[in-house]
């Protein structure tokens, strides 16, 4: 007798329930993968899901405020995550102008002992104490924007 080979029937405790589930090893392990991915954990084991990114207004332990753009530049500003001793923010460029050009952005990072863990599509020069100048960097291939181009730069903080 040929040994049957593909999905089998398991019982599982999935997410606190009991259940007999079908599993195929791939499918289980794609599961458990979209699990690790989909939640975020924020301090005092509070659970977030990250699916969705938080939207404005939100402003996280560590405030990133944008300052000063390219003229035609439009922003948008999303908290990424935000734990009990940092958070992380993206944003969306947009140029608006009707032809290619180089974008900046000032930004200011609040409290002033906010250090930047990581950063993301740009570089960064600071200009005083706690304002930088973000640009474009040729390895992002993002240091122009067409008209009605988008890049999303971004960066993590401790604070």
């Amino acid at each position: 007798m040929a040994r049957r080979r593909g999905p089998w029937l398991r019982r599982r405790r999935i997410l606190g329930y009991e259940a007999s589930v079908e599993v195929d090893k791939l499918a289980g392990l794609l599961f458990l993968a979209s699990l690790g991915l989909g939640l975020g954990c924020r301090g005092e084991g509070e659970v977030l899901d990250l699916s969705e990114p938080l939207s404005e207004p939100a402003t996280g332990r560590c405030a990133l405020d944008i300052l000063d753009a390219a003229s035609g530049l439009s922003i948008d500003r999303t908290l990424m995550s935000d734990w009990e001793s940092g958070s992380c923010y993206e944003l969306m460029l947009t140029n608006d102008a009707e032809s290619r050009q180089e974008w900046w952005v000032l930004v200011e990072l609040t409290p002033d002992e906010a250090v930047v863990d990581t950063r993301w599509n740009h570089t960064s020069t600071a200009i005083g104490d706690s304002v930088s100048e973000w640009r474009g960097i040729a390895s992002s291939n993002n240091t122009t924007l067409e008209a009605g181009a988008s890049t999303v730069v971004g960066a993590c903080f401790t604070c």
